[in-house]
């Protein structure tokens, strides 16, 4: 007798047969979009780099060579090195100590680094693999929280992170290495989004509803806690900036949303529904985990919050004058660089119209390009349920926005936070907050991206938008040859006469030297010697050496007497000190008897 067929369920995912590649055809079709987006984007970046060569480093002889002394430093340190122990002592601004602390230390960017370096890899080659694990772990860092947060398709998650990561606003910065690591600041978001799920979201069964809707099943409290506190962590160790940015956007994002309730009376009355959750629970469960986990953070920071708190006894906050010019104004936030394929010309006309306009700084060119905005915000308009999530983080990016512009007139809510707020003080380079307006950009990208290709008579557009915002990212990067750099230095370094317990190393012609303080900062790593130069975001007192890489530059004589001041202030005995000039761009090396 023939059986009946059985019944089959809809969810039931289906049994492949033998020899069925559905699941590895399934699985490669998943992993192709962000393989193919992170790619394309690192060809676009790198490609009209490594045209010149394949030994071009992205960004220029300043910055990007004092982040790489750094990185250098810290592996140093690991092995044990003399000369690099302990870490808050590199040998720059000889003989001064703690000088770790006028910067990012980047410690916890050392995993990226340092293995290439074990491996046998030459300094700048290991410092090309570090930008390319950067921008990699940023984009898969951005993807996941996508995918998993925001609940997009792999091809919307793709998208997303590569205009996160890719960004003109990012790419226009290049030139300071420190401020591209955004991934501890993007798993720190994840983690409080998951915390908001676990300890908000379970007041009333809408709530749930909602909840199980975005990403099914009840997310633990504690390790959500731990992730963000080791994200913290360990940004605190890279760089400053990204972390400072990161405290100001939650609190601000909080503010938008706690406003945003209090104006509607279902929201109000759900709010207090959750505060009472909130509070019933957190004594007995959550306040134990928040204590225990903020007292292990609080631990891991405070060696480097010590650091940072001494340099700030000593030397005290930034002046107003020095950050007030790279607070952007409100065309900053549309101007995208000199270096933009399409709108560089905008940046160098506003640069002629106004002398004294940093063109050529990240700070002033925070634009994403005028089709890409209009594309994020469709985005938002067709966000559906996921516009609970995007605009908070939307509304509090704006806020920010609107405390770090000045105004016609010269007004700025900023300055009040200078004044107030603990850390803005040491915040110079206020317009890198462009870099944070990518995060809501990313997301509202992806979930244009998300609700087109769901839709099959939408679907022609979806290369059309997408090739728009790819285009107007479009940067023509400024690198230098690295192989040859260093091959410089160390020929400068072999120049060193013997016997020098220190040396300062100057430009031959006055002016002339732009760079002349990274050169002998390399020099230390290859002849062992400490060096009296240096330049990082502050100086010790009684140094004064700074100028000698200006355009100006230092007459000879002005050196003799600074240098005479700094060597009595450390009382240092002045026969072991080599002064040497250096041509530049040559190698030729002069040694000059040290008048003082």
């Amino acid at each position: 007798m023939p059986q009946s067929p059985q019944p089959t369920n809809p969810r039931q995912p289906s049994v492949e047969q033998p020899g069925s590649d559905g699941p590895a055809r399934g699985e490669l079709r998943t992993a192709l979009p962000p393989i193919f987006a992170l790619l394309l984007g690192l060809g676009l970046a790198y490609g009209p780099m490594l045209a010149k060569g394949p030994h071009q480093v992205p960004g220029g002889l300043g910055d990007t060579r004092l982040v790489h002394f750094s990185l250098e430093h810290g592996h140093r340190w690991l092995l044990a090195v003399e000369g690099h122990r302990p870490l808050w002592d590199p040998p720059i601004f000889y003989p001064a100590r703690g000088t770790a602390a006028y910067t990012d230390t980047l410690v916890s960017l050392l995993p990226f680094y340092s293995p290439w370096r074990w491996l046998g890899a030459a300094p700048e080659t290991a410092f090309q693999i570090w930008w390319l694990c950067v921008f990699g772990l940023n984009f898969a860092a951005f993807f996941v929280y996508l995918r998993r947060i925001f609940g997009l398709s792999t091809l919307a998650a793709s998208a997303g992170a590569y205009l996160f990561t890719f960004g003109s606003s990012r790419l226009v910065d290049i030139g300071h290495p420190q401020m591209m690591p955004w991934f501890y600041v993007v798993a720190a978001l994840f983690a409080l989004h998951r915390l908001r799920q676990a300890t908000l979201c379970q007041a009333t069964l809408r709530q749930a509803t909602l909840r199980q809707a975005i990403e099914p099943g009840d997310p633990p409290f504690a390790p959500w806690l731990a992730l963000l506190c080791i994200a913290v962590t360990l940004q605190a160790y890279a760089a400053v900036y990204p972390l400072f940015f990161l405290v100001l956007g939650v609190a601000c994002c909080g503010l938008v949303a706690l406003a945003w309730s209090l104006l509607r009376r279902p929201a109000r009355r759900q709010l207090g529904e959750r505060l009472r959750h909130f509070l019933g629970r957190s004594p007995t469960a959550h306040g134990v985990a928040w204590v225990v986990v903020a007292v292990l953070a609080l631990v891991a920071i405070t060696p480097l919050a010590r650091q940072y708190l001494a340099i700030r006894q000593s030397l005290g906050e930034r002046d107003w004058n020095a950050i007030e010019p790279l607070i952007p104004r409100p065309s900053s936030w549309l101007l995208m660089g000199p270096g933009n394929r399409l709108y560089g010309g905008l940046s160098d006309a506003k640069a002629e119209s106004q002398p004294g306009w940093q063109a050529r700084s990240g700070n002033h060119n925070n634009g994403l390009g005028y089709g890409t905005l209009g594309i994020v915000a469709l985005g938002v308009v067709l966000a559906g349920r996921r516009r609970r999530l995007l605009l908070p983080l939307l509304g509090g990016c704006l806020l920010m926005v609107v405390l770090a512009t000045v105004y016609p007139g010269g007004f700025t809510p900023w300055y009040w936070l200078y004044g107030h707020l603990p850390g803005a003080g040491a915040i110079r380079a206020v317009g890198r907050l462009g870099m944070v307006l990518l995060i809501p950009a990313g997301a509202a990208f992806g979930i244009l991206v998300d609700r087109l290709a769901a839709h099959r008579r939408l679907r022609w557009g979806l290369p059309l938008l997408v090739g728009l915002v790819i285009v107007e990212q479009l940067h023509v990067l400024p690198s230098f040859d690295g192989r040859a750099v260093y091959r410089r230095t160390n020929q400068l370094a072999a120049a060193l006469p013997l016997g020098c317990s220190t040396f300062l190393l100057t430009p031959a012609v006055q002016g002339r030297g732009p760079s002349i303080h990274e050169d002998a900062m390399w020099m230390t790593l290859v002849s062992g010697v400490p060096t009296i130069n240096g330049r990082y975001g502050n100086t010790p007192l009684g140094w004064g050496l700074g100028e000698i890489a200006s355009r100006q530059g230092m007459a000879a004589d002005e050196i003799a007497r600074r240098l005479d001041i700094w060597l009595r202030f450390q009382k240092m005995d002045r026969d072991s000190v080599c002064w040497l000039q250096v041509e530049t761009p040559g190698v030729r090396l002069e040694a000059v008897s040290l008048q003082l």
